[in-house]
Formats: structure tokens, C-alpha cells, sequence
């Protein structure tokens, strides 16, 4: 039988924490370093984000001991890419990889996107957030053979005696208000990250 057909278990499902990786604040080596003398030998700086507090001590210009609020601290490896010398932090968990960013997941873990298995949200909207509510209403809207774009204008209700076309208006109604919603708490993350950026010292 050929792959695709059967029990290939392709597409692979995509497995991700229940919050998205936008909930997270992200520790980043060349923000960090930007803003204070980060990889000079013995220095110590102490960044306060919105969950949580990071004090990190710099072993030498390759290392790192970062804790996080009083925990035990974590070494983390640091290292330059490209003729730019962009600095990536080494993944403390079990992949080892360089990264961009790394994040505070449970009991105060140092991990990156992939260990601590995080995914965008717009990834997993697409099946059952603003994106897909929006499908429905388009598909709902040719039934009523009405303006396909979600939130334009609808023709009058049918009468209530007109059980079927009346469901079908109630959906749309109801799909529309599940979109904005959805559409509405991907506005509010996006801007508690932002704020989550401004740090201070």
C-alpha cells in the first residue's frame, strides 16, 4: 500500500502546551546584552519581566548562570553566529541546540520553543480559533446565498416557519461572534508580550 493511504498518520498532529508560545516572556542573548555589559566575566544584572524576575551572572564571554525568582541557577552556554557575531543562547534542555530565545516554563525551567513544546497560536487557530469560525460563516453564507464575506451585511431573518434557513442564520450570527471573540484574544496576548518586553532593571 502507498504511504499516504491507511493508517500512515500523516499529516502528523501537531502537539504543542496549552498555552501558546506568545504567552511566554522570551529571553533573548542579544536583548539582553543591549541593554547592560551582559558577557563581562563577574558582572551581575537583574532583570525584572512581567512573570518573573531573572538575576543573571556571567561566568565568561561563553557562559552564563541565570536564576530565576530565587531559584537554583542554570548554566547556559552562549554562542556568535555569522560574520555579525549574533549571539544564540545554548538550549539548557534536552536538544542542546543553538536558540534565539529561550523561555520560563514550569518550576522556574529554562527551555526552548521546541523542548518545552510550544507552538504559535495562529498554528492551531487555523482548526479551531478565528480562522476556522470564519470558514464556517463563508460556507454558511452560500447557503443563504448571501455576501460570502464574514461580518457584511445579511439579508433580513426568514420567518421562524423556515426552520432550516433560520438555523442557518442563527449560526452564522453565532460563528461570527465565536471570530471576534478569538480574533479579540489574539489582540490581548499580542499586547501583554509587548508589555511583557519592557523590562526594567
Amino acid at each position: 500500500m502507498p504511504g499516504g493511504f491507511g493508517t500512515s498518520g500523516y499529516p502528523h498532529p501537531r502537539r504543542c502546551d496549552q498555552q501558546p508560545v506568545e504567552s511566554f516572556t522570551p529571553l533573548n542573548p542579544c536583548a539582553l546584552a543591549a541593554r547592560g555589559h551582559l558577557l563581562l566575566p563577574g558582572v551581575t544584572t537583574v532583570w525584572r519581566f512581567s512573570s518573573f524576575t531573572a538575576v543573571i551572572t556571567v561566568e565568561h564571554a561563553t557562559r552564563v548562570l541565570i536564576s530565576i525568582d530565587g531559584r537554583d541557577p542554570i548554566g547556559v552556554g552562549i554562542v556568535r553566529q555569522g560574520l555579525l557575531g549574533q549571539l544564540l543562547f545554548v538550549c539548557p534542555g534536552p536538544c542542546a541546540r543553538w536558540r534565539r530565545n529561550l523561555y520560563v516554563v514550569k518550576d522556574g525551567a529554562l527551555r526552548c520553543r521546541c523542548c518545552a513544546a510550544l507552538d504559535y497560536r495562529s498554528r492551531h487557530e487555523a482548526r479551531r480559533g478565528a480562522a476556522r469560525a470564519a470558514h464556517r460563516v463563508t460556507k454558511l453564507r452560500q447557503r443563504l446565498n448571501a455576501n460570502p464575506v464574514p461580518f457584511s451585511e445579511l439579508p433580513p431573518p426568514p420567518p421562524p416557519r423556515h426552520h432550516r434557513r433560520r438555523r442557518v442564520y442563527d449560526q452564522i450570527l453565532a460563528y461570527e461572534a465565536a471570530a471576534l471573540a478569538a480574533f479579540g484574544d489574539t489582540v490581548a496576548a499580542a499586547e501583554r508580550r509587548a508589555r511583557s518586553k519592557r523590562v526594567r532593571r
